[in-house]
């Protein structure tokens, strides 16, 4: 068992007090000052209405509760604004009328107003749909004249909602009162983009700016890890921790709980265990949400862990092209799958969010043999390397009789006798614990010598080694293969191809571009305010 070292909410920031969650709020703060940019234009006789979109676990709740300790802590947004906050899931709202009878009850507990709660409770045996929806929006609405004040409704997983649990009728009525009660602005969140707000037929179409939650910024995660850890990460380590979490806040504050206080490397595998131990039964219950067939097909895709198309997917989950199509087409939709990239009439499709892939690859069978694990091996391998040791210039006797090893390799591209030291790989290269063992030793310099040298030659010994994964993806796109990988061999490969372009110099000129390593995200810019009743092209608002 892997002890947990902090006991940080990761899932619910309500259940931490204000001052645990102000404290916790390290890396969004572009998007808080975006937010509270958005509610200072809202002083006209129309609000502009926010999306927050983000995959699960990228803070979407988290900035939400933030926003609302913002305005309680500033004298002047309290006097402006009352935030009303949604739990996660609001599965009793189907209507408009049901919206603003939740609104209430939230209300009701917030300020433990008992005069509100009968007004709830008397509201809920209410049966008349229009009647239910003009009571309750009036009630709110007294409340914002009482204080002199607009309510700020934040309200989550907008797009089960819409998109789910209410009529398309019902869609309209919500948008004539958000277009035209000026007491009321919704601050909502979503996984993905969805129908509602796509389609120019659809009642909610062009009524909400968008804040899309990237994943955290190089610099955002150092600052995190450093927040949670004590300890300070270097460029490498950085990048490693990026490319395991994803940038995803979450996964990000699980893996450092794990980790504090133990080096990096020791903590690394263990760490990643643990968080898929700590996260699973929030990752089964997500997926056990699912319906049966989309469940099967999800579950196929993690399986596969590399982009795939329908064939491909439907060939494990049991299904025929077809099906296993409109099922993934229907994941897509909920945001928990992704399309990576077409080729003719193929869609080639992953998991969204990174953690399943690690969570099916791990979790059945957490040896060194397992592929996933492999590539964590690799990842630090290649960003925790150890100090590379000096090596005399050996005699060929000594690199002939003994058995090979990570030494001979070293001393064989030393003496720049790279056949010799690929020959040698290749005999590692058979499944046996020493020569596994000694694949751990080659040093990372050591491979990108070889790669600078003989591109062609080390692929096809790399190939064949499933610690080298992500070296052979890269050698693979050097070398124009068209070929996908999961999230994290993409990355990792990524980043060697950047180490060969800096070794191979300025004056080499490469068939295929090199990628160089993720950017860091640019800072977000506030939501744009604009009328809801001038329309735009919908590409407008895809940035």
């Amino acid at each position: 068992m892997v002890e947990r070292r902090n006991q940080t909410m990761t899932h619910n920031p309500g259940f931490s007090s204000a001052d645990e969650l102000i404290n916790s709020f390290i890396a969004r703060q572009p998007e808080l000052e975006s937010v509270l940019e958005t509610l200072s234009y809202n002083n006209t006789a129309s609000n502009q209405h926010l999306l927050i979109i983000g995959q699960r676990g990228m803070g979407k709740t988290m900035l939400v509760h933030r926003v609302a300790r913002a305005i309680e802590r500033d004298p002047e947004l309290a006097a402006q604004w009352y935030p009303i906050v949604f739990d996660e899931q609001a599965y009793n709202v189907g209507s408009a009328a049901e919206l603003w009878l939740e609104a209430l009850h939230q209300l009701a507990r917030q300020t433990n107003d008992q005069k509100l709660r009968s007004a709830h409770v008397a509201l809920r045996r209410e049966h008349d749909s229009k009647r239910l929806h003009d009571l309750a929006l009036a009630r709110l609405l007294d409340f914002a004249d009482e204080r002199g004040v607009r309510l700020l409704v934040a309200v989550e997983n907008l797009q089960d909602i819409l998109g789910a649990q209410m009529h398309e009728e019902e869609g309209w009525m919500l948008r004539h009162t958000l277009l035209n009660e000026p007491r009321i602005m919704l601050l909502a969140t979503a996984t993905a983009r969805f129908d509602e707000i796509e389609q120019p037929k659809k009642a909610t179409y062009e009524l909400f700016a968008t804040l899309r939650l990237r994943p955290l910024s190089r610099d955002a995660v150092r600052a995190v890890w450093e927040q949670l850890t004590g300890d300070r990460l270097e460029a490498q380590a950085c990048r490693l921790i990026e490319i395991c979490t994803g940038g995803n806040p979450r996964l990000l504050t699980v893996l450092a709980g794990f980790a504090r206080g133990l080096p990096l490397r020791d903590a690394l595998h263990p760490g990643l265990l643990g968080l898929i131990d700590d996260q699973s039964d929030y990752l089964e219950s997500n997926i056990e949400a699912l319906p049966l067939d989309e469940r099967r097909v999800f579950k196929a895709l993690c399986e596969l862990w590399d982009p795939s198309p329908a064939r491909e997917i439907g060939e494990v989950a049991r299904f025929t092209v077809n099906k296993a199509s409109m099922l993934l087409g229907r994941l897509v939709h909920r945001g928990a799958v992704e399309i990576v990239t077409i080729r003719g009439r193929a869609k080639y499709y992953q998991t969204s969010e990174r953690l399943y892939g690690l969570f099916h690859g791990l979790r059945p069978s957490p040896s060194p043999h397992n592929r996933v694990a492999h590539v964590i091996e690799f990842m630090a391998q290649f960003y925790l390397p150890e100090r590379l040791p000096e090596v005399a210039i050996e005699f060929e006797a000594r690199l002939t009789d003994a058995p090979p090893n990570s030494r001979h390799v070293k001393v064989a591209v030393t003496r720049g006798d790279h056949n010799r030291a690929l020959e040698l790989l290749s005999q590692l290269a058979r499944d046996t614990p020493q020569s596994l063992s000694e694949l751990r030793g080659v040093h990372r310099d050591t491979l990108l010598q070889l790669a600078v040298a003989n591109p062609e030659g080390l692929h096809a010994i790399a190939t064949t080694i499933p610690l080298y994964e992500p070296l052979a993806f890269a050698l693979a796109q050097e070398l124009g293969h068209d070929v996908l990988a999961p999230h994290e061999v993409t990355e990792v490969a990524n980043d060697i191809r950047a180490e060969l372009r800096k070794l191979r110099g300025p004056s080499y000129v490469v068939n295929v571009p090199v990628l160089a390593a993720a950017e860091d995200a640019p800072r977000p810019k506030a939501a744009k305010r604009r009328s809801p009743s001038k329309r735009r092209s919908p590409s407008k608002w895809r940035r």
